[in-house]
């Protein structure tokens, strides 16, 4: 079904938690009921046939019992998930609406279209590039309200019995307890495709500089060749005949990672994220607005940067290529940055396979101002590239140790309120972001540290035990196996809001070898 702006003005995340809370309490009163059967005390002393028909009547009202709790928290999951679904919504478009206003536009309620406001603020060229990225995102909105309301559909309709309830939908007392990371749902937002790009860009700049200190060692060791002999010995002589070649590696060294893109301060809430991968976002450079656009998903993909009139191919989370568009003419030109290169290695790449003379090297010193590109010379222009190019590859690591091995990304996972609100006090994120590792879910990530917040599991546990009903033991240990195997080498801590519950988890995994997971205690707030 399709949703407008005005649909989602009109939704009620409150009404629908109240069906949550309604449910939840139902839930609880049958599990409760069926527990409190088995510990009847009435047929004690009793023996015989008497016994064991009384037994068996008991058994089947708890089965009867735990099928209702099971449907009655189906409803209640359908539910939770549908407001959380609504609430995350209703945000996103307040934000767009807002974004909308402060660059002069309006979104039309009725027609879910961004329009021009009453006092445009850029050039018609601008605007229409401005509005075209504003109504992508707009898009997306709307097609992630449609799946919303799909699931809301299906909680009143569950709710009033207009709808079957799945057989296996609940799963408080007898599948397993919250948090194993089985029904999780992974999309993607302008945080994670913006994650994706800078972990891809800082990793190619640290991996470009290990190839600029590689070549500059070997020019190091001719001109040390050089000294070291004395002018005029054979050895000295066959140094510096290395040297032009070698000071032309380097400069295209430094070359390639000027050419490596810095999205670092783009903002997230500017990237407009399409279902099937698209991106668009816009930049500013040297007093304008420039576009990126192209497909990243996954860590894979292509975009196009107009600014630098390049094209950025990405795979499996990696800078693999750059190429850059041919401007059709070479102009000769004495910028001192290019006369400073000649005077250094030789003449450079005027036009080579499409791509301009040194644009990597001019990116590189373009950060530091039209003064600094003045102020090179023959001497000083490799030296001073370096310099650059190290602070670029110094500032990379720091920002690679800050994001971690994973991706902030929206995620869909249902549990009870309470466990939610523990969740959000642990992590600090919203339940509908997760840290992404190879594919593998964790609740947050902070201080070089995955956490994962497994909450409230004493309804599973007697005399330290797990209870015998419980069937999720399985799913735990492989839990932590998928995520062992997903972030080797990196600390992994799971918090518990109750001590009995830490205790069984924490033999459970040393009797099954794994180690590696911290089991850590929080009281919740």
């Amino acid at each position: 079904m399709t949703v407008s702006v005005a649909d989602i003005h009109r939704w009620d995340p409150g009404d629908v938690r109240e069906v949550f809370h309604a449910t939840r309490s139902r839930a609880e009163a049958a599990y409760e009921a069926a527990d409190g059967i088995t510990q009847l005390p009435a047929f004690e002393n009793w023996g015989g046939d008497a016994a064991t028909a009384a037994q068996d009547a008991n058994d089947r009202l708890r089965v009867d019992l735990d099928a209702a709790g099971n449907e009655a928290l189906a409803v209640a999951h359908a539910a939770s998930d549908a407001a959380d679904g609504m609430e995350r919504i209703k945000s996103a478009l307040s934000q767009l609406e807002s974004d909308a206003s402060d660059g002069g536009y309006q979104i039309d309620p009725a027609t879910s279209r961004v329009i021009p406001g009453p006092v445009p603020k850029a050039p018609m060229l601008i605007a229409i590039a401005e509005m075209a990225e504003l109504q992508a995102r707009l898009d997306a909105i709307l097609a992630d309200a449609a799946l919303v309301d799909d699931d809301l559909a299906s909680a009143i309709n569950m709710a009033t019995g207009q709808a079957p309830i799945p057989a296996s939908a609940g799963s408080f007392p007898d599948s397993q307890p919250e948090g194993v990371g089985e029904d999780v749902q992974v999309g993607q937002d302008g945080r994670s495709v913006l994650t994706d790009l800078n972990r891809a860009n800082n990793q190619a700049l640290v991996d470009a500089m290990a190839r600029v200190r590689a070549a500059q060692a070997e020019v190091d060791k001719a001109a040390s060749a050089a000294y070291t002999y004395g002018p005029g010995s054979p050895e000295a002589e066959a140094a510096l005949a290395q040297l032009p070649q070698l000071k032309q590696d380097l400069a295209q060294a430094l070359d390639d990672l000027g050419k490596i893109p810095d999205y670092s301060g783009i903002h997230p809430n500017s990237i407009a994220v399409g279902p099937n991968g698209n991106v668009l976002f816009p930049y500013g450079a040297a007093g304008t607005t420039q576009q990126v656009l192209g497909t990243l998903k996954n860590g894979t993909g292509e975009i196009f940067d107009q600014g630098t009139s390049a094209y950025y191919t990405y795979k499996d989370g990696k800078l693999i290529a750059t190429r850059f568009l041919d401007p059709g003419q070479a102009t000769a030109t004495n910028e001192p940055l290019l006369t400073a290169v000649t005077t250094a290695v030789g003449a450079g790449p005027l036009v080579k396979g499409g791509e301009g003379a040194w644009l990597g090297l001019r990116a590189l010193f373009g950060r530091e101002g039209a003064d600094a590109l003045a102020a090179v010379s023959g001497e000083t222009v490799l030296p001073r590239a370096a310099e650059l190019a190290a602070g670029r590859a110094s500032s990379a690591l720091d920002n690679l140790a800050a994001m971690g091995p994973g991706t902030w990304t929206p995620v869909t996972e249902s549990m009870s309120a309470r466990a939610a609100a523990y969740q959000v006090q642990v992590t600090g994120h919203p339940i509908t972001e997760g840290y992404l590792v190879n594919g593998v879910k964790f609740d947050g990530f902070a201080n070089g540290i995955l956490t994962d917040t497994k909450g409230y599991y004493s309804q599973f546990i007697d005399d330290g035990a797990w209870k015998p009903w419980l069937s999720g033991e399985q799913a735990l240990i492989s839990h932590a196996q998928r995520q062992l195997a997903a972030a080797p080498g990196t600390p992994i801590q799971w918090v518990f809001a109750e001590a009995d519950s830490a205790a069984v988890v924490s033999r459970m995994l040393a009797e099954n070898n794994l180690s590696g997971i911290e089991i850590l205690i929080v009281a919740p707030k």
